[in-house]
């Protein structure tokens, strides 16, 4: 799949397989602390796992009357990807 080649998208993939659901802003914080991530790398990242099924977003009201937060959870396209990658990295 071409898609995993582009910048963030791994591993954001592996975390959301570590963590799920998370909100956008806990991605960002974790990618941004784990591997110097760009929050514009993670937006990126999300959008192109999101259009190819391999993450899901839901929307959460927020329960001080803010913004509506946006959560992200790996799907079961997405949980089947990432561990076809380990058995392959396994293999190596």
């Amino acid at each position: 799949m071409e898609i995993l080649r582009q910048k963030g998208v791994l591993e954001v993939l592996f975390l959301l397989n570590e963590k799920s659901p998370l909100k956008i802003t806990e991605i960002v914080e974790q990618m941004r602390v784990l591997k110097g991530m760009s929050s514009s790398t993670v937006y990126r990242a999300l959008k192109i796992l999101n259009e190819n099924g391999l993450v899901s977003e839901t929307e959460e009201e927020s329960n001080r009357g803010g913004p509506v937060r946006r959560v992200f959870s790996i799907t079961d396209k997405g949980k089947k990807i990432v561990s076809l990658l380990k058995s392959v990295e396994e293999e190596l």
